[in-house]
């Protein structure tokens, strides 16, 4: 079998019909398994796609464990050659599964390969980075990305977006069209579950590239990516996962001081934030003192995190 697809879904149905149609329209003559788990989501999506795509081999998850998580829960069947991790907010563009295929079929060192995002609008969305450090959390976190986009980015930008460019080799690409070869499982183990959204794409790149294996992106192959429809819904949840992964991430990989330097770099983050939303708060934002009260939950929790801990469940963020 070429391929294994693994889709998981969480409060996804607005979106997994299409994603689901335009996958199996565009695999261009693979052989195919489609694994979907569903986060306990709490809506009809298992019953939609039992009646309208029989073929999807379909995992109920009792808990939301998690993108790793309810990844591992397929991973562990899975059969094909490679194995293709698929955002339910996805619709798959003609070639670029056959394309990302054929792309490791035909470079041996290659163990993982992305491919190009865009909107809904048409617009170009960056799925391709270099290696997370501090140097990048700085320039994102506090928005230089957007007044200097060619600093950090912008060789991986220009030729990302131009999709007459060559492949070319990445640190990390993003899990919305995540593709690797199943020997890697094999090799590196799974995806890391203690991480439950935001940093498992690029350390899983990193424990690969430890081993020898390279990442690429081809600009030529393209999926049109609905960004965050799921935790756009539980946007606290989002943005608490934005500080807490990559403090894993750190403690995983890095050295303690850049640990340390990471905590300054949040909280004078979240001190920012927080200033924004007090001004909000004096002007009549009702919402805004919750977000503060959440800003400071943040915070404490990046100074009192422990080197080598999992993140914090974030279920505990929705009060």
């Amino acid at each position: 079998m070429d391929l294994s697809v693994v889709i998981v879904t969480y409060k996804s149905r607005a979106t997994i019909e299409e994603c689901l149609e335009s996958l199996f329209a565009n695999l261009g003559g693979l052989t195919v398994e489609v694994w979907l788990v569903d986060n306990n989501s709490g809506d009809d999506v298992p019953d939609m796609v039992e009646r309208e795509f029989p073929q999807v081999r379909l995992i109920h998850n009792p808990a939301n464990s998690g993108f790793a998580g309810g990844c591992n829960l397929a991973i562990r069947r899975c059969e094909g050659r490679y194995i293709l991790l698929l955002n339910p907010d996805t619709i798959s563009q003609p070639g670029a599964i056959p394309a990302l295929v054929h792309f490791l079929d035909d470079h041996p060192q290659a163990g993982i390969a992305g491919c190009a995002h865009y909107t809904e609008t048409g617009a170009f969305a960056l799925s391709c980075y270099p290696p997370l450090s501090l140097t990048t959390i700085f320039w994102s976190h506090f928005g230089l990305n957007k007044i200097a986009p060619g600093a950090v980015q912008g060789v991986y930008r220009e030729k990302a977006r131009n999709p007459n460019h060559l492949p070319f080799q990445v640190s990390w690409v993003t899990g919305s069209c995540f593709m690797f070869r199943q020997s890697l499982v094999e090799e590196l183990g799974l995806l890391d579950d203690r991480i439950f959204l935001f940093t498992e794409e690029p350390d899983y790149c990193l424990r690969a590239a430890n081993k020898g294996w390279q990442t690429w992106f081809l600009p030529g192959a393209k999926v049109v990516h609905f960004e965050g429809k799921s935790t756009r819904q539980v946007p606290f949840i989002r943005l608490s996962n934005y500080y807490l992964s990559k403090l894993y991430f750190f403690s995983k990989h890095y050295p303690a001081w850049q640990l340390w330097l990471l905590r300054i770099l949040f909280t004078l983050d979240l001190f920012g934030r927080s200033l924004v939303r007090g001004v909000q708060s004096l002007l009549g934002d009702r919402l805004a003192p919750q977000v503060l009260k959440f800003y400071g939950r943040i915070l404490r929790l990046v100074w009192t995190y422990k080197r080598g801990a999992a993140p914090v469940k974030l279920q505990q963020f929705n009060s």
